[in-house]
């Protein structure tokens, strides 16, 4: 309630394409549609470069890269939708 606005915590999985999209289906719902994203989320193994396995490096580029794309594909259709633009922030 001190925030003001309207906003509200929902919960997904950036490693999963179709969470991602439920996330945006779920805030069209709530509030109509989308003014901004902040993609803020990521991992890092907690590896040294020099003993990551390649697994462990595409898991992290899956979710640091692929899973902001797809979120920002998804904000983006939203902020079109709604005719007055919006903000991405990476």
């Amino acid at each position: 309630a001190s925030l003001g606005g309207s906003h509200s915590a929902i919960g997904f999985d950036l490693d999963d394409e179709a969470s991602i999209e439920a996330l945006f289906a779920a805030v069209d719902r709530r509030h109509g549609g989308c003014d901004i994203l902040v993609n803020n989320a990521g991992i890092y193994p907690k590896y040294p470069i020099d003993e990551l396995a390649g697994v462990q490096w595409e898991e992290m580029q899956r979710i640091n890269v692929w899973g902001c794309f797809v979120a920002m594909r998804a904000a983006a259709r939203l902020m079109r939708r709604g005719g007055n633009g919006g903000r991405i922030v990476n």
